[in-house]
């Protein structure tokens, strides 16, 4: 991409080779991989079926969220990309997210923990992607947010609050919250966890 940052996740049942700039990593479970612009990126398909890759992508330049045609598509053989370890400087940052969830599973409820930071893939005028996440609990959580974004519900059944309207979300739901909108969160039973994702200036 010319003028796109982007972040790679793989959700369960991942198996292949998460690619980057030369690099390979196999990953057989759920992982996040930020990707700035003009870097050659890519997936690997090992697992013998159809594999859906999520991404999240924007810029500041492009003027915010969507899917725009500024990509070069350049297939090409990767047999011969390195195997490289997951947190290898070589990847970026990538991180596999069960361990890092784990932490937050373990945190206060509503602290919020930076799992990719902007500067991974922020280049000038662009922004960057921020990846976060957060446990939720049967007390409302804030959200106050002067940037948009995307709230990925990975864990627990939840209730959203936003501009006048109630709706419960679960494992797998995605939402949009727009710049300057208040909203409220909570668990309805148990906890919950969120990981969010933000596109940053700052």
């Amino acid at each position: 991409h010319a003028c796109q940052v982007e972040i790679h996740l793989g959700y369960t049942g991942v198996y292949g080779r998460t690619l980057l700039h030369g690099h390979a990593t196999t990953v057989r479970e759920p992982y996040a991989m930020p990707i700035p612009p003009m870097m050659d990126h890519g997936f690997d398909n090992l697992s013998g079926h159809s594999h859906f890759v999520p991404f999240v992508f924007g810029s500041k330049t492009l003027d915010g969220w969507g899917v725009f045609f500024d990509v070069e598509p350049r297939p090409s053989p990767t047999s011969d990309w390195p195997e490289t370890p997951v947190d290898d400087p070589a990847m970026n940052g990538s991180l596999l997210l069960e361990p890092a969830f784990r932490a937050v599973r373990e945190s206060a409820v509503s602290d919020r923990h930076v799992l990719i930071d902007a500067k991974r893939t922020k280049r000038p005028k662009t922004g960057g992607l921020e990846l976060a996440a957060y446990r939720l609990g049967q007390s409302e959580t804030r959200l106050e947010y002067q940037d948009f974004r995307i709230l990925s519900v990975r864990e627990g059944r939840l209730q959203l609050s936003l501009a006048g309207f109630d709706v419960h979300l679960g494992p797998g739901d995605h939402v949009g919250i727009p710049a300057g909108v208040s909203a409220t969160l909570r668990a309805m039973d148990g906890d919950g966890l969120v990981m969010e994702a933000s596109l940053r200036t700052d």
